[in-house]
């Protein structure tokens, strides 16, 4: 009952007197299990308990469960988009790689979309992967939960890690290769220019280093045990893989803007010193948007 209703952004209603003593617990531990199996459903929905009904609250992606709205065509509409986004970026990818070419490939989409937000106003926001790969800002929750979705979409091991680096809070993500895990922190590669060894060396980071980095997970069974340092080259080159990675970019930015769901006035692209320097994106793409399934299909030219 409960997956079929927030999928479909409807309506239900349990009541806790038909249920016995244990309806809150009962509940709770089938909607807990219901956002962890289905975290997309996070970016728009929570349970809700007045008495003894419950019932539940929605909200637009992008903001939070204190701002609910009955617009679930609108709704509806930018969770289509967000599937349509991460289509497209997972469609992008160069045939071909390995697992660490993968990752890599997200990384490069992610920390090219994606700006740190300064102002920590998505800190607190319940599925931040939504305005890391749509609104193109968020914290290290943002990040870590945006590779988190795309390596799922695409069958790759994933797992957002929250936990402190250095005494302050933080999360990340836990990748696997060759049957090792090692870290893979996309706010540290943030800071750094796009293919550089500082960029390459915080997609895998080994158990060595996530010690001397002071990753400390809150949950035990999150730790890195890698130990091989993969400093090896992109695979395809540069080139390629960020070619593609500059693709998805372009494709997220050009729909928001089309459909109307966001308003960015800047893609964040790289300057030399390796910071963001906010430039308008050239116009070397097509866009041709199907508005009834929100299909979207990207044409590039020399980008």
């Amino acid at each position: 009952m409960l997956l079929a209703a927030v999928d479909s952004v409807g309506a239900y209603e349990w009541d806790s007197v038909s249920y016995g003593e244990t309806a809150f617990s009962d509940f709770m531990e089938a909607d807990e299990a219901l956002r962890a199996d289905n975290p997309r459903c996070r970016a728009y929905y929570y349970p809700d308990v007045s008495g003894n009904i419950y019932r539940p609250i929605y909200f637009l992606p992008g903001t939070s469960n204190d701002q609910p709205t009955d617009d679930t065509q609108e709704i509806t509409a930018r969770m289509e988009l967000f599937d349509a986004v991460c289509k497209r970026i997972v469609e992008c990818m160069p045939d071909g790689l390995s697992d660490l070419g993968k990752y890599r490939y997200f990384a490069a989409v992610i920390t090219g979309r994606c700006e740190y937000d300064s102002s920590l106003s998505t800190m607190s926001l319940p599925y931040p992967a939504y305005n890391a790969l749509v609104n193109g800002s968020a914290v290290c929750s943002g990040y870590a939960s945006a590779m988190e979705h795309l390596c799922g979409e695409a069958g790759l091991f994933c797992v957002r890690t929250d936990g402190t680096k250095d005494g302050g809070n933080h999360a990340w993500n836990r990748i696997c290769l060759s049957g090792s895990y090692y870290y893979c922190d996309l706010t540290a590669a943030d800071a750094s220019v796009p293919g550089s060894d500082a960029w390459l060396e915080c997609i895998a980071i080994t158990a060595k280093r996530a010690k001397s980095g002071n990753y400390v997970p809150f949950r035990k069974d999150m730790t890195a045990d890698g130990t091989d340092d993969i400093r090896m080259p992109l695979e395809g080159g540069d080139d390629v893989l960020f070619r593609q990675a500059k693709v998805a970019e372009h494709l997220a930015v050009a729909a928001m803007s089309l459909l109307g769901v966001a308003e960015p006035a800047a893609v964040p692209l790289r300057g030399e010193d390796g910071f963001h320097k906010p430039r308008r994106v050239k116009r070397f793409y097509i866009i041709i948007v199907h508005f009834v399934s929100l299909r979207v299909e990207l044409y590039a030219h020399n980008i």
